[in-house]
């Protein structure tokens, strides 16, 4: 049994986020699978087997820049909780494998948060 840690981050659309979550959906019963995601709430199948992990919500607004999910909230304190948080997740659980939707083919704003992540699994 493997542990797999596997984020994902919708920032617009969910087509990435909808696939990578079957991928999660199936992988649970047989492997120790964490989830992490930290954009809008979209509905999907429950998996028991999932240990989902959350961090801070944000969204891409309507100018195409990063927002908190709650307006109230200074989207570069909700970046740094949300980067902090990661960290902590991958060295607490220690990953066989870290599985990343999307990136670094887009959604580079959030290369703060992934690549210190990243190199903690290494």
């Amino acid at each position: 049994m493997s542990v797999i840690l596997i984020y994902a981050q919708h920032l617009g659309g969910v087509g990435h986020y909808v696939r990578t979550y079957e991928i999660a959906r199936v992988l649970a019963p047989h492997h120790d699978v964490h989830w992490i995601e930290g954009g809008r709430p979209v509905p999907h199948t429950s998996c028991s087997d999932l240990n989902v992990i959350e961090l801070p919500r944000i969204q891409r607004g309507v100018d195409g820049k990063l927002q908190a999910l709650d307006d109230g909230e200074d989207i570069a304190r909700v970046m740094a909780t949300r980067a902090t948080h990661l960290l902590e997740q991958v060295k607490s659980i220690q990953p066989d494998l870290f599985l990343i939707e999307y990136f670094p083919f887009s959604k580079w704003e959030l290369a703060d948060e992934l690549l210190p992540s990243i190199e903690a699994v290494r």
